[in-house]
């Protein structure tokens, strides 16, 4: 009984379907690669931050972004400027 209904909702799509002139388009199959990310516009300037240049006091290298203008982390920023400013009074 089941697969008579199966038959017959068949039967009743064929001809709605042959009556369309609309071409269907087939997806790609999915797959694990992440989306293209859009382009960015040319008036947007690039943001480049890269990594601070510090060291931790374990000897690893900090894993903060750079402060914008600066090549260490809002906080090794104020430790570098007291140290250089400490090897510019020796030097004097």
């Amino acid at each position: 009984m089941r697969s008579v209904a199966i038959v017959m909702a068949l039967f009743l799509c064929v001809p709605l379907m042959a009556d369309t002139n609309t071409v269907v388009a087939v997806q790609p199959a999915a797959t694990n690669t992440p989306p293209a990310k859009a382009a960015k516009s040319a008036k947007a300037p690039a943001k480049t931050r890269s990594q601070c240049e510090a060291k931790t006091l374990s000897g690893n290298r900090c894993k903060r972004n750079a402060a914008e203008g600066s090549r260490y982390c809002r906080q090794h920023d104020a430790i570098m400027r007291k140290r250089e400013a400490k090897k510019k009074e020796k030097v004097e």
